[in-house]
């Protein structure tokens, strides 16, 4: 596994940390003075479905960050397309019964 060099800014903030050896994301932790109270609708980090307000504590475990290579496309124009394992079934077909 290759490490990255990333900087923490904010003073006294908890590091990122990974629970095992074999993790592929980092928690990280809120880095709060005191607690904030948020309602729904009002973050995407509440997860979906939650209909009272969440509190987020100092230190709290709140996400997890994966770092993956990112790749760009080389997009040329064809006149048809490459035969698959599909066939002519298309999307959605795995050509079994």
């Amino acid at each position: 596994m290759t490490n990255i060099p990333i900087k923490i800014l904010r003073e006294g903030a908890i590091f990122p940390t990974y629970a095992t050896a074999q993790s592929a994301g980092a928690d990280l932790y809120a880095c709060l003075e005191v607690p904030v109270t948020l309602g729904p609708g009002e973050t995407k980090m509440i997860p979906l479905g939650y209909s009272q307000p969440q509190t987020i504590h100092p230190g709290e475990r709140i996400a997890q960050l994966v770092i993956v290579p990112c790749m760009a496309a080389a997009f040329t124009e064809a006149d048809e397309l490459d035969e698959t394992e599909r066939g002519a079934g298309g999307f959605g077909s795995t050509g079994t019964n």
